[in-house]
């Protein structure tokens, strides 16, 4: 089984396009890997205890789990509303999930891994983090929220982490434990070699809400530890139950996470699964942030785009396409609502919608809307070369790559239409050549809403329908092997993607 996880989401505000973007391609990825007749499990959810949550709750005068509960809501309507379908979706103040994270940092104390201590440092409400030197910006502020950092000395319970530095630089040099993409590996690397890795705090004695200590009620699990163990208990006999009736097999193949999260994830996480005999991830893949116009999203900038805004102007399966295809997958990059019209009208409307438009209304009119049955060869076609290729777009994780070589195809069968022109070859009184022609549209967008399923599923459906054929029905390995809508009957389709105006 293929087990992905995505980040749980901290519920101290409502989910926007970063967060979406995330769960997005976890949700591509499982289409793709089912698309292969693989088992999955994706896993995503909700992270709800700490300070910032409390902080949060009391500002909108309401009990902390009375305020978790709304925001998880938001986060499963969000992405419901994104067509996004996850296996399991877990929430950290899920009991059978306190109860596991109990369980397993009581195994780590039993093994004298975690011991009282005093921890100092420069902490970050907003991030929920004590800060490195290299983490803290300038008047001593967090790099990422631009908020001054507080100076922490208190009583805590710590894990050995610097015990298991040798180890996982070593893990992490020959790939046991896979970063990606490489830049991100260094950077972990590289804050080995020149930081160290220090013991670090797993517990908080003046936050109350949070999972307490088994062994000491005084002090609650600190919110990062508590979030990181949910790929376990996810995976647990005794874990929270999820409404697909499945659990996944531990350890995930692939954890999808912000780079902003990245030294809990590769650093901390594999460290505690050391200390208490688990297993590592094979996979973590890191991907990069969304400016808008240039600048951080930022709710105190008023620059926030929610998805539920890009879903009322373009619809779903277009706002699943602009998100995943605006920049190369593990880099940053900038967004704005006049290149998302732009992308929307050249690529969606006049490229994919109009092509297929064209090729119905052919069809309907030169062969009484039936496929020609005859023989087609699309072997020296750029679609055929994109297709023998998608797997390794996809394990390379080239999602926004991937779909700009289907968009590229696009304007193959768009330009094959004009120069082949088969109104002029229906006035001929020899069909042989229209009839080729019609059949090998008809096969070449067969195949590409195949290829375009992951991120476009209800499109995809829409014109696999027109054939009379279901993506559950696709066998992916024949493929580019059979001619899969010689004489079939087309039933029209509405058009796909309406011209913004």
């Amino acid at each position: 089984m293929e087990y992905i996880t995505t980040p749980i989401y901290y519920t101290n505000d409502t989910p926007h396009i970063g967060s979406a973007y995330t769960t997005l391609a976890a949700d591509v990825l499982t289409r793709f890997y089912r698309l292969l007749s693989r088992e999955v499990f994706f896993l995503t959810g909700t992270d709800e205890h700490g300070a910032k949550i409390a902080e949060a709750a009391e500002k909108a005068g309401q009990a902390p789990q009375v305020f978790v509960d709304n925001v998880s809501e938001q986060f499963k309507t969000t992405w419901d509303s994104l067509n996004i379908k996850p296996d399991g979706f877990i929430r950290t103040t899920d009991p059978k999930h306190e109860a596991i994270v109990q369980e397993f940092l009581q195994d780590l104390f039993d093994r004298d891994e975690i011991y009282l201590g005093q921890y100092k440092g420069w902490y970050c409400i907003s991030c929920e983090e004590f800060k490195t030197e290299t983490q803290i910006g300038p008047n001593n502020t967090c790099l990422i929220h631009h908020r001054e950092l507080i100076e922490l000395e208190e009583e805590s319970y710590l894990f050995r982490l610097s015990k298991y530095q040798g180890q996982l630089r070593e893990l992490i040099e020959h790939d046991d434990l896979i970063i990606q993409p490489i830049s991100r590996k260094n950077e972990v690397l590289g804050f080995i070699e020149h930081e160290g890795l220090k013991d670090v705090a797993i517990s908080r004695k003046s936050v109350p809400w949070g999972v307490s200590l088994p062994w000491d009620k005084g002090h609650t699990v600190y919110v990062w530890v508590d979030a990181l163990i949910n790929y376990y208990s996810a995976a647990q006999p005794s874990g929270p139950e999820f409404d697909s009736g499945k659990r996944p097999q531990f350890p995930p193949q692939l954890q999808l996470i912000g780079k902003d999260i990245l030294r809990f994830h590769a650093l901390i996480w594999p460290a505690l699964l050391l200390a208490s005999g688990k297993l590592l991830p094979k996979q973590l893949f890191v991907h990069g942030f969304f400016t808008i116009d240039g600048q951080k999203i930022s709710k105190s900038l008023g620059n926030v785009i929610l998805p539920s805004e890009l879903i009322d102007r373009y619809g779903v399966d277009a706002t699943r396409y602009l998100l995943i295809s605006a920049i190369p997958f593990g880099e940053d990059g900038d967004v704005s609502i006049e290149r998302f019209n732009t992308i929307y009208n050249s690529v969606l409307a006049n490229n994919l919608g109009n092509l297929v438009s064209r090729f119905q209304s052919m069809l309907q009119k030169y062969n009484d809307s039936t496929v020609p049955d005859v023989e087609t060869n699309l072997k020296d076609s750029y679609l055929f070369q994109v297709a023998r290729t998608y797997k390794d777009s996809f394990s390379n994780f080239h999602l926004a790559a991937l779909l700009s070589s289907l968009s590229a195809s696009l304007d193959e069968w768009n330009k094959y239409i004009e120069d082949k022109k088969p109104w002029v070859l229906a006035k001929e009184e020899d069909k042989t050549e229209l009839s080729t022609v019609l059949a090998t549209l008809s096969e070449a967008i067969f195949i590409m809403s195949v290829l375009y399923s992951p991120f476009i599923p209800e499109t995809a459906e829409k014109i696999l329908s027109g054939f009379g054929s279901s993506i559950t029905q696709i066998n992916y390995d024949t493929l580019l092997e059979q001619n899969h809508t010689a004489g079939r009957k087309i039933v029209l389709i509405d058009p796909l993607f309406p011209r913004l105006l």
